[in-house]
């Protein structure tokens, strides 16, 4: 701050960052100031951003003993908050940023995976089994195998067509072994007669 209490301790003297960032936020209190420079032989980012005086801080300020200015109003800048991040901090950071959202991204798109292959096998393989079954039971003549009953999407249309061709099969060989005893009746009483 330009106006600090005075404690009785001498105030610290403040840096060219400093000076420089106070004389900024005093004009612009709004816009923060941020520079990169060394800081004790480590690369840093230094921000700072304006300390605005509040309406309920004015009469302490304005009448305490100690207080370098007495003329404060609301929106006054008081002084400024100074940030120092070591740039090899920052770079730590964002490098296990980097893996966890990484491993976050590897994760998503395995749980992606599954869920497709689990949504396949439910949605289209497993039903094409069922069908693919029912046929081997028709093949091997068991005209009683049905597949179940299923919506009206594109499997569903194939189970009902299938089960309709096995309803046809079914009563197409039911004419036959109808027509098949017609013949063998007729022909017993052809027989029976010609014996006459």
């Amino acid at each position: 701050s330009n106006y600090p209490f005075t404690t009785g301790a001498p105030a610290g003297k403040l840096d060219a960052f400093q000076s420089q960032a106070l004389a900024a936020l005093e004009k612009h209190p709004e816009t923060p100031v941020h520079a990169v420079e060394t800081v004790g032989n480590r690369l840093s980012v230094r921000y700072a951003v304006a300390d605005v005086m509040k309406e309920g801080c004015i009469g302490c300020h304005n009448n305490h003993p100690m207080s370098p200015k007495k003329d404060w109003k609301a929106g006054d800048v008081r002084g400024m908050v100074e940030v120092v991040v070591p740039v090899d901090e920052m770079d730590g950071a964002m490098k296990r940023s980097s893996i966890t959202l990484a491993g976050l991204i590897i994760a998503s798109f395995g749980g992606l995976g599954l869920l497709l292959y689990v949504l396949t096998l439910r949605v289209i393989t497993n039903p094409l089994k069922q069908a693919v079954a029912v046929m081997a039971q028709v093949a091997d003549g068991d005209l009683t195998a049905q597949t179940p009953k299923r919506g009206q999407d594109e499997i569903g249309s194939l189970f009902e067509s299938v089960n309709t061709m096995v309803g046809k099969l079914r009563n197409t060989l039911g004419e036959v072994r109808r027509s098949a005893d017609s013949i063998h009746h007729a022909s017993s009483e052809i027989a029976v007669g010609s014996l006459d």
